[in-house]
């Protein structure tokens, strides 16, 4: 049976991937192509500003533009939708409706009401997935029926999917003549109103002119550059740039201008062909699964978009301050940085990823204590791609209502942005009533003497406001606050918590190496894989040091730095680390058994003791030239330190304060411990022939060619706390250092491996490290070293993982191509 299709279209204004329309043209003897521009019930369910309306009519316009090219046409009807769609199923003779399905409530609602209609009236329905890259009905019942809450979980359901669906094929001429064309007259009857029919506001100055068009164009000159997609890591773009640093993509995607399936899938082509590539989550692939990770959990959550009734969040006393709120929306909170920012939103209708994470801060959680909500309305209206799921998903995070639990990290609103753009062109650009103050001046005005002020033409207070609260008072108080509400509602808090957020847990003890050399008086402590916050502090203690040169191994979450220390430092460096960043206990001695470094973990009945007394686990090591006792503490984060203010907990101050303020900053209430685990890994070295080193990374890429990563998996023992037992591990400091070291353990499973990643420096600048890691050329004439040994096993290991990753890749490419050939062919 031919049907009399009506296609609606609602988010997915496009004719690339339309699989709904593509299923209507082939069912079907003649296709309406329907927008109801219902104006009642679009502003009863979302906000939308002057900018959003003037990219729905322009969207319109060029799908309007694009079907007439291949024979058809837009019927734009306005009206009460379901109204809309009675009356013209009984006029056309109407047998079936064809439409996308969304997640949002309203949407379902909507659907549900037609297909209610559908039985009444006896036409079909048929709505098919479009507008996301999987099925989150498919996602729900692999997950038991309920939505996965954290991204790791997310991830897992996504492996036992598999890929997304491959997009449709591109809709033709071919396909349209097969379907008798709408009657004539109704295009001119039904067509795109102007945004003075509607009453809007005139036309703004936003760059971003919307419809497929113009999406499709901005797509391609993105995925030209190859390059800079494969290496793409959204935490290295900058949020202040005067033209976007990311692919300013979203207003299309969030409109349906664009599929997200298609760009997944040409990503992955990229990708294929790239020989480094960054990874989820900071790739592009990672942000389109964020998206759907959003869309999945809103899906499924009561009340996602409010806080009272909503499952998953926080229920936290906010304040309610009309006049702050206003302040903060207009651009007058007095701070540059911000005001900037709400400046460029309004009069663009879209800002960075890291701009919009500032604002939100500020608004909640960092210094105005004002609810999440009510910052979520203000971007509905303002922002172009503003996404039901995604905005108050997004919302929840940065206030820490939900999904994001290092709440201690607060945005400073003069550093933060200064991190990136120094000389102040953003607030420049944005706030030209302070375009004429010293760069030293730009982000804290107020700072500025009278006269200053004057020459500048900007006279605080009068031309721009003062900062509208102390930062650093109402940071701190606010964060005492959010304390207090995630301790009396810790299971709701611990419903989107992942293993891996906030600090670390008992579970996840940080690991360390301990790299000597020839020339080394005494070993080196370097970190691997430790806390942000903790591996910042000791690479800056790293860095800071003097006439450093090539010798020690530095790892900074499982990425290595070629850091290169002069036997004369190493000392002074380790002694630094150990006692500023590690050490609170100054009294604790080790029998010295020189000239070999022990490293003592307490057995499982002292670990539980120490724990339940609350105090710091000891962890000591004794060198040639004396003991030294290691502590690992707990960390929290505070000090405006690389745009984040940071709020270090009593545990923490000691590695960032002077030594005389170090004392005063201690408490003796310990929070958390973390446990430390040493490994020696000696150099070995000929001296004779600095290039003939064994296992360089120089060397190892030689030895490895066919492996297209430079990562390596080195085998660390893994000593598990339900394991240890009176555990004593001695490390032998051998003269002959291309030996094995030597491990005593009574672990009954001394077999179990633990693999840590380890980035080599020689890698291609891809690399996401954090902006407090350190970045050194490495110098090939002294390189640092692994044992070649303990890496043979890893890097056959590596190799076939790599190759079964490529073939994977490469089978997913052939059957996307086999897949279109198979539709060219019938067709």
């Amino acid at each position: 049976m031919q049907h009399r299709t009506i296609h609606l279209f609602r988010k997915g204004l496009r004719l690339h991937d339309n699989p709904a329309l593509l299923a209507a043209l082939q069912s079907s003897e003649v296709v309406y192509p329907v927008y109801i521009l219902d104006r009642a019930f679009m502003t009863s369910v979302m906000r939308i500003g002057a900018l959003r309306w003037h990219f729905l009519l322009q969207s319109l316009e060029d799908l309007r533009s694009s079907l007439c090219q291949l024979g058809s046409c837009l019927l734009v009807i306005q009206g009460e939708y379901v109204e809309v769609v009675r009356d013209h199923v009984q006029k056309w003779n109407i047998t079936q409706v064809t439409l996308d399905a969304e997640v949002e409530p309203f949407y379902k609602e909507m659907e549900a009401n037609i297909r209610g209609l559908g039985e009444e009236l006896g036409f079909q329905v048929l709505s098919l997935v479009g507008h996301s890259l999987y099925n989150t009905q498919r996602i729900l019942e692999l997950n038991g029926g309920t939505p996965p809450l954290t991204y790791k979980r997310f991830l897992h359901i996504l492996s036992l999917l598999g890929d997304p669906e491959v997009p449709v094929r591109n809709l033709t001429a071919e396909d349209f003549q097969r379907c008798s064309p709408p009657e004539l007259g109704l295009a001119e009857h039904y067509g795109v109103p102007l945004p003075t029919d509607l009453k809007i506001p005139p036309e703004s100055i936003s760059p971003w002119r919307g419809g497929e068009s113009e999406g499709l164009q901005r797509l391609e000159q993105h995925l030209a550059n190859q390059g800079w997609v494969a290496s793409f890591t959204k935490p290295k773009t900058v949020p202040n740039s005067l033209l976007p640093s990311t692919t300013g993509l979203s207003p299309y995607f969030s409109m349906g201008c664009l599929s997200v399936r298609s760009f997944f899938y040409r990503l992955s082509n990229i990708y294929a062909q790239a020989k480094h590539h960054s990874l989820p989550p900071v790739s592009l692939q990672g942000q389109l699964l964020w998206r759907e990770f959003f869309y999945t959990v809103a899906s499924a959550t009561p009340n996602f978009t409010k806080m009272a009734g909503n499952p998953i969040c926080l229920q936290i006393r906010w304040y309610e301050d009309a006049e702050k709120l206003h302040k903060w929306k207009t651009a007058q909170t007095g701070f540059p940085w911000i005001d900037a920012i709400m400046t460029q939103l309004r009069q663009e209708g879209w800002i960075h990823h890291l701009a919009r994470h500032a604002a939100a801060c500020f608004l909640t959680r960092g210094d105005l204590w004002i609810s999440w909500e009510e910052g979520m309305k203000v971007f509905e209206e303002l922002l172009l791609d503003a996404d039901y799921s995604i905005n108050a998903g997004n919302w929840m995070w940065l206030s820490a209502s939900a999904f994001f639990h290092q709440y201690t990290r607060i945005f400073c609103p003069v550093r933060f942005g200064r991190r990136t753009d120094p000389e102040g062109q953003y607030i420049r650009k944005y706030l030209p009533i302070l375009k004429n103050f010293p760069s030293k001046y730009i982000y804290e005005p107020w700072t500025a003497s009278e006269e200053e002020q004057k020459q500048a033409g900007c006279i605080i207070g009068q031309d721009y406001p003062f900062p509208m609260v102390d930062h650093k008072e109402a940071s701190s108080h606010n964060l005492q606050l959010m304390k207090q509400v995630r301790e009396e509602q810790y299971r709701t808090a611990q419903l989107t918590r992942g293993p891996s957020d906030g600090q670390q847990c008992q579970h996840s003890p940080m690991k360390w190496i301990v790299q000597e050399g020839p020339q080394l008086p005494a070993p080196c402590l370097i970190p691997v894989k430790s806390s942000n916050n903790m591996a910042s502090k000791i690479l800056k203690t790293l860095s800071d040091m003097k006439n450093m040169e090539n010798n020690a191994l530095v790892m900074y979450n499982g990425k290595e730095t070629s850091k290169l220390i002069d036997s004369t430092e190493v000392t002074k460096i380790s002694s630094k680390v150990v006692n500023l960043v590690l050490s609170k206990s100054k009294g604790m001695t080790l029998l010295q058994k020189d000239p070999i470094t022990s490293l003592v973990v307490p057995s499982v009945e002292e670990q539980s003791s120490t724990l339940n007394q609350g105090k710091s686990l000891p962890v000591t090591k004794s060198t040639s030239s004396g003991v030294t006792p290691v502590t690992v503490l707990g960390m929290q984060e505070n000090t405006c330190q690389e745009g984040k203010e940071m709020i270090h907990s009593p545990e923490a101050a000691r590695a960032v304060l002077p030594q005389s303020k170090q004392e005063r900053a201690f408490s003796e209430d310990w929070q958390k411990e973390e446990r430390v685990y040493l490994k020696k890994i000696p150099l070995t070295i000929s001296c004779e022939k600095p290039d003939e080193r064994v296992c360089s990374s120089n060397s190892l890429k030689k030895k490895n060619d066919s492996c297209p990563s430079s990562s390596l998996d080195v085998p660390i023992t893994d000593q598990h706390q339900e394991c240890i037992k009176g555990e004593k591990i001695v490390l032998d400091q051998q003269e002959d250092l291309s030996k094995k070291r030597k491990t005593k353990s009574p672990l009954t499973d001394g077999k179990k491996r633990r693999k840590i990643s380890v980035k080599s420096a020689t890698s291609s600048s891809t690399e996401d490290r954090g902006p407090s890691s350190v970045t050194l050329d490495r110098d090939i004439s002294s390189p640092p070293v692994l044992l070649q040994q303990n890496l043979d096993e890893t890097i056959r290991d590596e190799k076939i993982k790599r190759l079964k990753q490529l073939l994977r890749e490469r089978e997913a490419a052939l059957e996307e191509i086999r897949k279109k050939n198979a539709s060219h062919l019938k067709y």
